[in-house]
């Protein structure tokens, strides 16, 4: 009894450690996933309309994903082929799934620290299906 015990204990760290790894691999597993949804955005927009936006893509808080771009103000009609662009890049991304993302259209006077003066132009969300490219 005194083996099976002593046994335990010596591998609890052992099994933390292991658990810790797996955590980390995880985390940057859905990070990565990040990064290539970014990029294919990103090239999308930049391959049909030139370099008139830059992607950030985000985890948002409840699941899915948040793309945000900085539109010239008065320039709806670039704001509506980014829409579309976008919309393409993730329904191609995870056409299984159905999960949330929501594009962000930001003005983009008031560009620096903190983004002060910024405006809301425009809120898209959407739903398709997840990126699932290294994450599972």
């Amino acid at each position: 009894m005194e083996i099976i015990g002593s046994l335990l204990v010596a591998a609890v760290p052992v099994v933390g450690i292991i658990g810790l790894l797996w955590l980390s691999e995880r985390l940057r597993a859905r990070r990565e996933v990040g990064r290539r949804l970014q990029i294919s955005v990103t090239d999308a927009v930049h391959g049909t309309l030139g370099a008139v936006a830059a992607p950030v893509v985000t985890r948002r808080p409840g699941g899915g994903w948040r793309i945000q771009m900085r539109v010239p103000p008065g320039r709806s009609d670039l704001a509506a082929e980014l829409v579309r662009v976008t919309e393409g890049v993730m329904e191609r991304a995870a056409p299984a799934q159905g999960r949330p993302y929501e594009i962000v259209l930001l003005a983009a006077e008031g560009i620096g620290a903190a983004d002060r003066g910024s405006r809301l132009l425009g809120h898209h969300p959407k739903t398709a299906a997840a990126l699932t490219v290294g994450a599972r």
